[in-house]
């Protein structure tokens, strides 16, 4: 099994990260679509190889069939590969290594026996209430075994209402890898997103809904969904903007609206061209191998059943009608198009529920410490009047259809309007000249951990900064350790923020400035949440 770059990178840093934190549990924070089962497969070899048994946890059949195919396919764990799940007819036990649902696991620790590593797949759903499911086989397990090791794996690490998962007092205390969706679409390894802006009168309005554990009431979604011709004006929306689209998944609010958003596509359409699978649905499986092998169903409507475990790397489009305040469940279900395909360029996303305002684009999603919050400042943005695509205030020229917007202020308006934020923050790069680099040290309050600022002036007044984590561990560590020997290729990396600033004071003190590379230029990342340095740029030898 060949792995791409920054899956290996995951597991090195992983690695990295146990040898310098023992007794902490990391999460890898891969994209939907990045391939996160092949890295599960690779930590299983190399612990196997070690004596140790691993157990892999998943919430569905579709994850845990998913989880065994790439595990079996890998050469040298054929033969070693349990499944312990109730719906899918197997309890085994004896295997090196378990798959299991944790529906059916949950209360089977001392029958699966001793494991020295847990991975849990889609590590975002793990709750820290002591009587959850998952706390009480974590606690069984760990009464098997004290040091058994637990490893996460999400695309989003963060839960609604309590924010970032990774503390200290919690089940996960760190992201050992992560990378950006943003940099694996640029680098053809997910597929490109497209956002468009629906009717005014199809985007649901949620002023004054009310917010219970976490999201939006059901009665309340509803209310506003189905109200006033909504739900055809979002099928018409959405039957014109996908006339050109093959696999069109759409999301409803709840059973109701998606069976009024299938029929209405059906009075439309036909009755062939839509299908519709909910929790309940008894020919689930049926229905998904029909949708993935019909080219005459082009229309798949669900609630909330398709957000994870449905890898169909064919969906060209995603209708979001349904609004909502987790930015996991929103990410999840924009996620189901960024697999790549043979039949696509893009992906389109169709957002009936302003999601993309409410959380921003989804390489930049922010919930900070409390989770989201409803007052939250939505992006300056403007829709391209040609086409519809949805970009920042701040560009000139449309990214997708070249037609110039006016340089008039546009005035700002007042009605109802769908997402109004990029999907995907559209991003430009340029080259710009460096005047001079200011190094210190930087201390963020609550943290007694210093990084290195770095300040590059540009040009007349602009500035952009970079953090260099010289006292932190794992991957931070090795970053920084790569970051100063590009600027000095003999001194050895500092242990300390302080030794670092004195060392740059110091060396460049010595006659040309002893050996330290000072950048001449730097390749600048605009438009997404912040500027970001791509490539330093250093001044060339003379050629003898």
């Amino acid at each position: 099994m060949k792995l791409r770059y920054y899956q290996e990178e995951a597991i090195a840093a992983t690695r990295e990260f146990f040898r310098t934190k023992p007794d902490q549990n990391p999460i890898i924070v891969l994209p939907t679509g990045a391939g996160k089962t092949p890295v599960i497969a690779e930590l299983c070899k190399a612990a196997i190889a070690k004596g140790s048994r691993v157990l892999i946890l998943s919430h569905r059949k579709e994850l845990l069939t998913q989880n065994k195919k790439h595990a079996i396919n890998h050469d040298e764990l054929e033969g070693k590969v349990g499944v312990y799940s109730a719906g899918l007819k197997q309890r085994d036990t004896e295997h090196p290594i378990i798959i299991g649902g944790i529906q059916s696991v949950y209360r089977r620790a001392e029958e699966l026996g001793r494991f020295g590593i847990v991975l849990v797949d889609e590590a975002h759903l793990v709750s820290e209430r002591e009587e959850s499911q998952y706390q009480q086989l974590f606690d069984g397990l760990k009464a098997v075994n004290p040091n058994v090791k637990l490893i996460g794996l999400t695309a989003t690490p963060y839960r609604t209402g309590t924010g970032f998962m990774c503390r200290p007092e919690n089940t996960f205390n760190g992201v050992s890898y992560d990378i950006c969706v943003a940099d694996l679409i640029e680098k053809g390894f997910l597929c490109p997103l497209l956002s468009k802006g629906g009717l005014d009168k199809a985007t649901i309005n949620m002023d004054g809904a009310r917010v219970v554990r976490g999201d939006y009431t059901d009665e309340d979604m509803a209310n506003k969904a189905m109200s006033d011709g909504m739900v055809l004006a979002a099928v018409e929306d959405i039957i014109t903007k996908t006339a050109d689209r093959n696999k069109i998944l759409v999301f409803s609010v709840n059973v109701e609206h998606g069976r009024e958003l299938t029929n209405a596509i059906r009075n439309r359409l036909g009755q062939s061209v839509v299908l519709e699978v909910y929790g309940d649905s008894i020919d689930r499986d049926e229905t998904l191998a029909r949708f993935t092998s019909d080219p005459q169903a082009r229309y798949l409507v669900n609630c909330n059943i398709l957000t994870t475990g449905f890898d169909y790397p064919a969906i060209d489009s995603v209708a979001l009608v349904r609004p909502t305040v987790s930015p996991g469940l929103y990410y999840q279900m924009v996620g189901r198009g960024l697999r790549l395909d043979d039949s696509k360029t893009d992906c389109l996303i169709l957002d009936y529920g302003d999601n993309i305002r409410r959380h921003g684009p989804i390489n930049a999603i922010n919930p900070g410490l409390t989770g989201y919050k409803l007052d939250t400042k939505p992006a300056d943005t403007k829709k391209c009047f040609n086409c519809d695509e949805i970009v920042m205030r701040t560009r000139t020229v449309c990214p997708i259809c070249g037609e110039a917007f006016p340089v008039e202020k546009v005035e700002a308006r007042h009605d109802v309007v769908a997402s109004d934020s990029d999907i995907i923050g559209k991003k430009e790069t340029k080259i710009v000249k460096v005047n001079r680099v200011a190094y210190s040290a930087h201390q963020k309050q609550g943290s007694a951990i210093k990084t290195l600022r770095a300040d590059y002036y540009y040009g007349l007044v602009g500035k952009v900064s970079e953090w260099v984590c010289f006292e932190h561990e794992g991957w931070a560590r090795k970053k920084a350790e790569q970051w100063w020997r590009e600027h000095h290729e003999e001194a050895p990396p500092p242990r300390s923020v302080y030794a670092a600033v004195s060392g740059i004071e110091m060396i460049q003190g010595w006659p040309d400035d002893g050996g330290w590379k000072k950048p001449v230029e730097i390749e600048l990342e605009t438009g997404g949440t912040y500027d970001r340095i791509k490539k330093r740029i250093y001044k060339q030898e003379a050629i003898a």
